[in-house]
């Protein structure tokens, strides 16, 4: 009985003493890594989110503007190699154009993910990393598909009663602009050929902006994206084109006979024509036979891009 109440009186002593180690300091950096392990976790959670956020919109853009440019191919394709510079030629040559092209809205304020960081600026490659100018891209593709919706109202009425009063075969390339006033009110006509000589010149230039904005938006995403951590969510949309032809400029209007038409200087009516996509960059070979036999210059460029992804989103949290 004695060693037994020894026993307990020893073991009373033993939860008596403390141990700053096991009784303090472990159960603390228990609490604390678990809380460092549950903040971590759902850091890395809303970072993986905010990446599949932004590559959906990037893909958003992509193919909204891969729809305007197929628009514009369509419209394109009304007067492809039927065009000379006579502005009256023109003007007929280019039908009434059937179709549903459709201006686009796609959200410019979740684009500020592109940005280009200072430390990073190039004049160069700035273009496409600048939202200003992709939102300007999507506001003239816009203001050219209600051009052609105006254009299409005149040419509804102007074509058939020229084709009452002409044998025009179908594009009136013989007729004298007094036969055209004699039936047609001047102002209405000369607006005719104003909506012409805009639409031609901004499909033309428009085409190559945005082809040129889809060859390189998609390595832009890439930059701008940590791809690898989502890799089994999606991939960023690549856009390849084969019909460079179609986006060679159609031929360029006689500006001395436009401004005899509008009686303005030639000055005067190229300004009226301006797009300001005059000296933009020709357009960038990205085909389909690039994709299946890259050239060493394709694979030099797919090695540093490469390489400035993994250096970008080296660490996640940072």
């Amino acid at each position: 009985m004695e060693a037994e109440l020894k026993e307990i009186a020893s073991a009373i002593n033993e939860l008596s003493t403390v141990n700053p180690v096991k009784d303090y300091i472990f159960p603390l950096a228990i609490v604390l890594i678990g809380g460092l392990v549950a903040h971590f976790s759902a850091a890395y959670l809303r970072y993986l989110d905010a990446q599949k956020e932004k590559l959906d919109i990037a893909n958003d853009w992509i193919l909204g503007m891969q729809q305007a440019f197929n628009s514009l191919m369509a419209i394109k394709g009304n007067y492809f190699g039927k065009l000379t510079d006579a502005p009256l030629q023109r003007a007929g040559a280019f039908p009434e154009v059937i179709g549903s092209s459709q201006t686009i809205d796609l959200k410019m304020n979740k684009l500020s993910f592109i940005v280009q960081p200072l430390e990073e600026f190039s004049e160069e490659d700035n273009f496409h990393m600048n939202p200003a100018y992709i939102s300007g891209l999507q506001h003239n593709y816009n203001l050219l598909i209600n051009m052609l919706q105006r254009r299409n109202m005149l040419a509804a009425q102007i074509i058939p009663t020229l084709g009452q009063h002409y044998s025009t075969r179908g594009v009136h390339l013989d007729l004298e602009l007094e036969q055209i006033y004699q039936v047609i009110p001047p102002s209405e006509f000369l607006g005719y050929v104003q909506l012409t000589e805009q639409i031609i010149k901004s499909t033309d230039e428009l085409l190559i902006a945005i082809h040129n904005f889809l060859c390189q938006f998609p390595d832009i995403c890439k930059l701008s994206i940590d791809t690898q951590r989502i890799k089994h969510y999606r991939k960023v949309v690549e856009i390849y084109y084969d019909r460079m032809d179609l986006l060679e400029n159609s031929p360029t209007v006689n500006y001395g006979a436009l401004a005899k038409l509008f009686r303005v200087t030639e000055e005067e009516v190229r300004e009226r024509f301006s797009t300001g996509y005059e000296n933009q960059p020709v357009p960038i070979e990205k085909t389909t036979e690039s994709l299946k036999n890259p050239g060493v210059d394709d694979a030099i460029k797919k090695h540093k891009l490469n390489d400035s992804i993994k250096k970008r989103h080296r660490y996640w949290w940072v």
